[in-house]
């Protein structure tokens, strides 16, 4: 199909704003990365402020925050209906009785209460298992927010104060509790471990023992 002349210079002009509105993308993209590098170069050396104990702290205490910020989401206090229930049981019981009864205020306020510890159990169970991944997606642009919030001059020595909820020290707690119960169980496993081969050893040499006196005797009695 021949173009006439309007459509060939419609066409150069369509090319050329095109052309115009990628370069304006290349720069716009260009300015954003040259503005992140600086931005990041900035951080980096605001970084220098803090050793690295401080901030592997920020880091850890940042992702407890978050943990503990999403588990009160399920965390609920318990309702009247649910607290001042006339029926007696497990909670499922109650549901059972609560619908046998007809009584849905009761029942509702059962099944919603049963699932939030459902669900608190569930994301809390997430937490505990993905912790690490949670703890590598803090950004140090949070981390840097943090330790400029909470540092202060104390005889002026440099010092991060307290994290205001004290959940989060007690989750360390809980934490660092339950490590210590995992070192020692593995330590007692060795233990026992090691009795087990000690007496094994001790069996094979009673054994061995007994093998080579029963072959002497054998060999002087039948022996030709």
């Amino acid at each position: 199909m021949v173009q006439t002349r309007n459509q060939k210079k419609q066409a150069e002009i369509d090319m050329n704003n095109n052309l115009k509105k990628q370069q304006e993308e290349i720069a716009s993209k260009e300015k954003i990365a040259v503005e992140t590098l600086l931005t990041l170069s900035e951080q980096n050396n605001e970084f220098d402020n803090y050793s690295d104990s401080e901030i592997n702290e920020a880091r850890m205490t940042l992702a407890r925050k978050k943990c503990i910020f999403e588990q009160d989401k399920y965390d609920k206090p318990m309702s009247n209906e649910v607290k001042y229930s006339p029926y007696n049981g497990s909670i499922e019981e109650q549901m059972k009785e609560s619908f046998k009864n007809k009584d849905m205020k009761t029942y509702k306020a059962l099944r919603e209460y049963k699932n939030n510890m459902k669900k608190y159990s569930e994301i809390q169970n997430f937490h505990k298992n993905n912790f690490n991944k949670i703890l590598a997606n803090i950004s140090e642009k949070d981390i840097l927010k943090y330790l400029k919030e909470k540092t202060v001059k104390n005889d002026d020595k440099k010092v991060i104060k307290p994290d205001e909820d004290q959940r989060i020290y007690l989750c360390k707690i809980k934490e660092e509790k339950h490590y210590l119960q995992e070192l020692k169980d593995i330590k007692d496993l060795i233990k026992v471990r090691q009795e087990i081969i000690e007496l094994n050893h001790k069996g094979l040499v009673e054994l061995q023992d007994l093998f080579n006196e029963k072959l002497q005797s054998y060999l002087k009695r039948f022996s030709c």
